[in-house]
């Protein structure tokens, strides 16, 4: 027992768990294994088809214990193990893909910018329920769909879709960046034609659809306020809806190339975001005991951000080009 105690004492010790942790926290260290976290990482995607993953857990078992005694051997360990971690990960997301030439039955929530080409709709949806043909058991994170819809789609709206399903490879390719493996990462595993649509009716609790809310109140009030040509105006600058200014008004601003002025864009989200800035700016300074704790200027900032999400979700996350060159579809109202 003494002869243990004089051992700790004079700094000998055997390999250990701890041993090995105060090695790894030195910067050298850290970004090594960083570095072999990424190259198993690399090293997976090189693979076309999904490999067994008992290999990879056997050398993340071997080079464990080996890295017990020889600290060099977590480096190939980490490797491994993220190696595994991705075989893994990629195998689930496999499970969910939706396969092609099947009837389904889909509702969830639109997902990023729908984009629209001759009068046929193209959008993300996170599926939030799916029934069909074959019984799935978990469904894809999200499903890329096509066709005409009874009205236009607004980011974060809950629809119900009546789809046929489509292989993968009749979607969009590049030649200058991988889409299909990026994504398959995404979760993207299914697509499909719309048979049919119907919005489904907004919630009183998800934000999302009270912005929707919103902006339908925004049209109600504009147009039972003002005449039809000042109220397109109005919902053309605050919500980006500018489906009640006629044709020829959205042909003269196209050929003087000012018809950005009439959509929401960085410019109007930045005027709306530094204006509410500023507002509360002046009020952070009027109470010294704020200011004292934090400076006003940050503060503002930070308050700042979200402001600018909320107006562009207020303006249907619409994309400014789509906004102007296509302008005179039905205004989408609430369920």
């Amino acid at each position: 027992m003494r002869a243990g105690a004089m051992g700790i004492l004079s700094g000998r010790r055997g390999p250990s768990l701890a041993s090995l942790a105060h090695w790894t926290k030195s910067w050298p260290s850290l970004l090594a294994v960083a570095l072999a976290l990424e190259s198993g990482v690399v090293f997976f995607q090189l693979f076309s088809a999904l490999p067994s993953w008992l290999p990879a857990l056997s050398l993340v078992l071997l080079f464990t214990t080996l890295a017990w005694r020889w600290h060099q051997a977590l480096l190939p360990a980490c490797a491994a193990l993220a190696f595994l971690l991705a075989d893994l990960q990629a195998g689930q997301l496999l499970d969910r893909a939706l396969p092609a030439g099947h009837s389904y039955t889909v509702s969830g929530r639109i997902q990023g910018i729908p984009q629209e080409q001759r009068g046929q709709w193209r959008l993300h949806l996170a599926p939030e329920n799916l029934q069909g043909d074959l019984a799935t058991r978990h469904s894809p994170a999200l499903l890329e769909l096509h066709g005409a819809l009874p009205e236009v789609p607004v980011t974060g709206q809950r629809w119900r879709f009546e789809i046929r399903s489509e292989s993968l490879h009749t979607l969009r390719h590049s030649a200058f960046v991988d889409l299909p493996r990026g994504r398959f990462w995404q979760g993207l595993l299914g697509a499909g034609k719309i048979l049919s649509a119907t919005p489904l009716p907004l919630s009183s609790w998800y934000p999302l659809d009270l912005l929707v809310q919103w902006r339908a109140r925004v049209v109600q009030a504009s147009n039972a306020a003002l005449p039809r040509l000042e109220a397109g105006y109005v919902q053309a600058l605050t919500v980006g809806i500018g489906n009640q200014l006629p044709p020829e008004l959205w042909q003269i601003y196209r050929d003087t190339g000012t018809a950005h002025l009439l959509v929401i864009s960085g410019s109007h989200v930045a005027v709306v975001t530094g204006f509410f800035l500023w507002f509360w700016r002046a009020l952070w300074r009027r109470i010294p005991a704020l200011v004292r704790r934090w400076p006003a200027q940050q503060a503002a900032l930070v308050a700042a951000i979200p402001v600018a999400w909320i107006y562009a979700y207020l303006a249907g996350m619409q994309s400014p080009i789509r906004g102007f060159t296509k302008r005179r579809s039905l205004c989408p109202q609430p369920g």
